[in-house]
């Protein structure tokens, strides 16, 4: 079990890594977009549809690529903290065994909190919200670069 955790907790750190690098590049690439329409000759009011068609299939991309990747972390996520749940609960039965109460009694028992025990729900809010403001931010990031990026050239 310890090492299906392991496994489980890499798995999570490695959608955690994937999130940022994806977060990171789209950022820098919506950049370069602004970049090369804010100089003042750089594109003509005629061909303000070039970088808007650039920042937005940019967007697009990303947004379906963050979508994937933001529920696949959520949900593994999600799961870690389960595996992590059983392997307390395996651990406590062992502790129950050890110091001399009935196996029936320990399985019972067992059986009973494990009804009850779920992940935390303040972390499983936090990991919401967190993903929530973190999409809500990029949202506004994209609109603003795809407003500017249809005004700026004309400007």
């Amino acid at each position: 079990m310890s090492s299906i955790n392991e496994k489980q907790e890499k798995r999570v750190r490695h959608l955690e890594t994937k999130l940022m690098w994806i977060v990171t590049s789209y950022i820098v690439s919506q950049g370069i977009v602004f970049l090369s329409i804010s100089r003042p000759s750089s594109i003509s009011c005629n061909n303000w549809w070039y970088p808007f068609c650039l920042a937005f299939s940019v967007g697009s991309i990303f947004g379906m690529t963050f979508t994937s990747s933001i529920s696949k972390w959520a949900r593994t996520q999600y799961q870690y903290e389960l595996n992590l749940l059983d392997l307390e609960m395996i651990n406590y039965e062992m502790y129950l065994l050890k110091h001399g109460q009935p196996k029936v009694n320990a399985l019972s028992n067992l059986e009973q909190q494990q009804r009850v025990l779920t992940p935390d729900k303040v972390k499983v809010y936090q990991r919401y919200a967190f993903m929530y403001l973190t999409t809500f931010s990029l949202i506004v990031f994209t609109f603003v670069i795809l407003r500017s990026s249809s005004t700026l050239p004309c400007n």
